[in-house]
């Protein structure tokens, strides 16, 4: 018999555990970060915190959908998408242009590089 998830939620003394994601204000403010496979999953992870914390995050993904819903979501970050194979110099060009002169920082989190 499998046990109750409330129980997979308490530390090793019984004590119920939690956990919350705490973000620094500011850690990435003037910065600019590129984070490939950013629509969904760890890239997507990756590209709302580091927007959360100030950065200006160009959010580079195969899918134009998913990344007009991560824009569409989280207005007031400074997300901005572009939509295309990574692995293509016309998208790696776009993202360079949509960065504007400045790249501080590269998360590299899709399948294809």
């Amino acid at each position: 018999m499998m046990k109750p998830l409330s129980d997979h939620r308490k530390d090793i003394m019984g004590n119920e555990a939690s956990w919350q994601e705490a973000t620094t204000s500011g850690r990435f403010t003037g910065k600019t970060i590129i984070v490939t496979g950013a629509a969904s999953g760890i890239g997507q992870a990756t590209a709302l915190r580091i927007a959360k914390e100030g950065g200006k995050v160009v959010a580079a993904d195969i899918s134009t959908e998913r990344l007009g819903a991560l824009v569409e979501e989280n207005t007031g970050l400074d997300l901005v998408p572009v939509s295309g194979d990574i692995s293509t110099e016309e998208t790696v060009v776009a993202v360079l242009a949509a960065a504007g002169g400045r790249v501080d920082a590269l998360a590299s989190l899709d399948k294809s590089v």
